[in-house]
């Protein structure tokens, strides 16, 4: 136990050196004013005052179609304190990524990982080049914001399952709440995933539903609003929306795994028969998934984590019509699902053998060194507003918006 907890503290010392490289140069970077920094900070009056007023109307107003009022107080707090300092925002939203991975490295412990595994999985995320873009994007503030929240409701809720008391219920309720006033859209799915969790944590093989009316309260509340303005922009029905939400399932968990192909956004991709033979893929995989599941808990409960949480965020963009696009920063919580599966899986089967497991260690370093480095260049891609759109415009470059806004 000792060893264990030595290696998982000099693990965090190593994703923290990590961290620190990768992320640094962002802290010379300005704002990128027609990239949404713009819109979310310099532009937007509303975070000017800070009283009981303006706070009042975070919570009663709509911001351009979105609600999201915890963000917006957030946003009017470090423009109380650092006005336009670019760099004092970079640090702050950095704080909260780096706090965000250590939640992450908790919850992965006390979903039944070992310190060492646990650590391990979350060195890639710390420092990954898709979840870079919400540390490193300045009006990604929601990203960070509500997975910080949802992270503390998935704590709190398996302080619940181990204890059965209230005010840990209570306490994942109050966090989840917050994390719909950051992101609704990006929150919306965690009641599935704390029914999940009773179900993996074998407590009841019929998850209880009793003790969660009120998540699922708030999130068909979300719905219902969220069908009402896709129905207002006619998307709602629109035929094509299943089988871009299963491409871009594929899409964003083949990107973690290798991710070769990332942009500061993704329009959305024709019709062809690579987007429609993806989407069988992500439907017969998640069939089949849900079939083994008495087999391959692990499986079925990371698979099922990294669609009930990815899933609304996308269809959020899908019903916006088609001038939408994808961004990789919407996997940004996701994920932990899909480390959580691989990581047991090689768990049980890798780390029993001493000899593949130091095979394992090697291959798993290369590859963390190079995400390292996709990271420092998705970073340095972030620099100013034309080296952003001009990153867009090298993989997409027939995209109107990204000429426009270069």
């Amino acid at each position: 136990m000792k060893i264990a907890a030595r290696s998982s503290y000099l693990l965090t010392l190593v994703w923290t050196v990590l961290f620190v490289a990768v992320f640094f140069p962002c802290l010379r970077e300005p704002f990128l004013t027609t990239f949404g920094d713009g819109a979310a900070v310099i532009e937007n009056v509303s975070i000017r005052s800070l009283d009981l007023t303006s706070t009042w109307k975070f919570f009663t107003t709509f911001e351009d179609n979105t609600y999201r009022p915890l963000t917006t107080l957030f946003f009017a707090l470090e423009f109380r304190f650092f006005r336009f300092y670019a760099p004092a925002y970079h640090a702050t939203h950095l704080l909260l990524h780096w706090i965000n991975t250590l939640l992450i490295f908790l919850f992965l412990y006390k979903a039944g990982l070992s310190r060492t595994v646990a650590a391990l999985a979350t060195l890639a995320l710390d420092i990954h080049p898709m979840r870079a873009e919400s540390a490193i994007w300045i009006a990604q503030l929601d990203n960070l914001l509500a997975s910080f929240f949802c992270l503390l409701s998935l704590l709190s809720y398996q302080r619940y399952q181990k204890h059965k008391c209230r005010r840990w219920i209570l306490g994942s309720f109050a966090a989840f709440l917050a994390a719909c006033l950051s992101d609704a859209a990006f929150s919306m799915g965690l009641p599935f995933v704390l029914a999940a969790m009773d179900w993996h944590a074998r407590s009841d093989r019929r998850p209880a539903l009793f003790s969660k009316p009120p998540f699922f309260l708030v999130s068909l509340a979300i719905i219902f609003f969220g069908v009402l303005g896709a129905a207002s922009s006619g998307s709602l029905f629109a035929a094509d929306n299943a089988v871009f939400l299963g491409y871009s399932l594929i899409y964003h968990a083949v990107m973690f795994f290798v991710p070769a192909i990332l942009s500061s956004f993704h329009p959305r991709p024709a019709m062809d028969g690579y987007v429609i033979f993806a989407a069988t893929l992500a439907i017969f995989l998640c069939v089949s998934i849900w079939r083994m599941r008495r087999r391959y808990p692990d499986l079925f409960f990371g698979t099922y984590f990294f669609v009930a949480l990815f899933a609304p965020k996308a269809m959020s963009h899908l019903w916006a019509g088609p001038t939408s696009f994808f961004s990789d920063h919407d996997s940004y919580l996701p994920v932990v699902g899909l480390v959580f599966f691989s990581a047991s899986y090689l768990k049980k089967t890798v780390f029993a053998d001493k000899t593949r497991r130091n095979l394992l260690i090697f291959a798993y370093s290369a590859w963390v060194l190079w995400l390292s480095w996709i990271a420092m260049t998705r970073t340095m891609t972030f620099k100013s507003d034309i080296s952003v759109w001009t990153d867009a415009l090298k993989n997409y470059p027939r995209s109107e918006t990204a000429l426009y806004g270069r």
